[in-house]
């Protein structure tokens, strides 16, 4: 049988390997005759071809999506992206438990909520702290900056990572900053906790 018969063409360049003289393993594709039917031997109806998707290119544009999503949400609530991130990274610390704040802070931190609380501001006397926290060395663990009218007041620390300076204002923590800070000299705008 010969490539005319089955329809095809053969290429009679001499540098290419479609040639007559080519046996073997060598194929052509071939259009079938006028007249003469598409189907397998089988007589089965061809399966249509199915495209294959891609899921990786899914899931990335899903992934694209979500994080340029979050970024602009986080830009639009106060303090940006910046304090969004430093919030997950607060609560990923505080859910594994890797967050490096001393156990001491922690307690100083404890005893004045409870002054804030049955007060409604941060002026503790000594023996009142002793009291409170009796577990605590206020004189050489913990250092304190009562800030003006009781609203606030900065506790220091010694940790493993150095010194701390936690900010309590109002009832609530504003953060943590390296290094023996005092009172921020605006309470509306604590720098350098904000």
């Amino acid at each position: 049988m010969s490539t005319t018969e089955l329809g095809g063409t053969v290429n009679h360049s001499r540098c290419s390997a479609d040639t007559e003289k080519v046996r073997g393993g060598y194929f052509i594709r071939a259009r079938p005759l006028d007249g003469a039917s598409t189907l397998p031997p089988d007589g089965s109806e061809p399966h249509p071809r199915r495209h294959r998707v891609n899921a990786r290119r899914w899931v990335l544009l899903a992934l694209v999506i979500a994080v340029v999503g979050s970024l602009a949400w986080a830009q639009s609530t106060d303090g940006g992206v910046s304090a969004r991130v430093e919030d997950g990274i607060s609560a990923i610390k505080r859910i594994t438990g890797l967050d490096n704040t001393d156990p001491t802070l922690r307690a100083a931190e404890s005893v004045f909520d409870g002054v804030f609380e049955a007060r409604g501001n941060y002026v503790a006397t000594g023996e009142e702290l002793r009291l409170r926290g009796p577990q605590i060395e206020w004189s050489s663990d913990v250092r304190l900056h009562q800030c003006p009218g009781g609203r606030a007041v900065v506790i220091v620390v010694d940790t493993a990572v150095g010194t701390k300076s936690r900010l309590l204002l109002d009832g609530k923590r504003v953060g943590d900053v390296d290094g023996d800070v005092t009172c921020p000299a605006d309470l509306s705008n604590p720098v350098p906790w904000k």
